[in-house]
């Protein structure tokens, strides 16, 4: 099943790069490539370490270093690593 026959709402594509972490740590380079209102399709620079129901988090480039910068708790709904992409569910 291809990324784009999961998808069961409408979605904005983005191309926005951001840091993607897991249990608060920075882990990697990622592309959100579109979004929706359940969630979000991310190119990551490497899948190791990533599971379907990991819990991980996303900060904007420009903010991922304060401590009161914003993020998105999401989940890992599914994994393409041919595409190097994963599937995450918003938690908030």
């Amino acid at each position: 099943m291809t990324s784009k026959e999961r998808r069961s709402c409408k979605r904005a594509r983005l191309n926005h790069p951001v840091m993607m972490g897991i249990n608060g740590r920075i882990v990697r380079l990622a592309e959100i490539l579109d979004a929706g209102e359940r969630g979000l399709r991310v190119r990551v620079t490497g899948q190791s370490g990533l599971q379907v129901g990991h819990e991980v988090e996303i900060f904007s480039l420009s903010a991922y270093k304060r401590i009161d910068a914003s993020k998105l708790q999401c989940s890992i709904a599914w994994q393409d690593s041919d595409n190097f992409e994963v599937g995450l569910r918003y938690l908030q």
